[in-house]
């Protein structure tokens, strides 16, 4: 059975935080990363604009174990820290995230949204919808197939 009708999606894995990085922000290159010599404008977990320099945003990432992004070409990047023992639940958040970002966004033609907090953030929290609800379908089904 086929639900979604859009491009096929690809996942490429990372070994290391900054090839990643490097990768969604073209603007920054390994060596810039490495030398700590950027400042880089992000948001906080209300969504207010906060600079950090890649020491403190390479920790952030550290502590989440998993980071990646989706390109246009539906290639779901993904890094995992070297060690992390990923649970299915955490797989499932992350790609339905990742894929959320597909789903009806791309409808909406918003370009450089990354450039504008205010719709980045919305956006980052929609996706997190998606990813809710691949743990909850997964929570239901594991639950119902336990019972078969």
């Amino acid at each position: 059975m086929k639900i979604y009708k859009g491009k096929k999606f690809k996942i490429k894995k990372y070994d290391s935080i900054e090839k990643i990085y490097c990768c969604a922000y073209k603007d920054f290159s390994e060596k810039e990363l490495k030398d700590n010599s950027i400042e880089i404008n992000c948001l906080d977990s209300d969504g207010k604009e906060i600079i950090m320099d890649w020491k403190e945003m390479k920790l952030n990432y550290e502590k989440q174990c998993i980071w990646g992004f989706i390109d246009e070409e539906n290639v779901i990047n993904i890094w995992v820290k070297k060690g992390f023992k990923a649970s299915f639940e955490t797989l499932l958040y992350f790609f339905g995230h990742e894929i959320g970002h597909r789903i009806e966004f791309e409808k909406q033609n918003v370009k450089g949204y990354k450039n504008n907090a205010n719709i980045h953030f919305k956006e980052e929290r929609r996706a997190d919808k998606f990813a809710e609800l691949c743990i909850l379908v997964y929570q239901f089904a594991k639950e119902v197939f336990d019972d078969l």
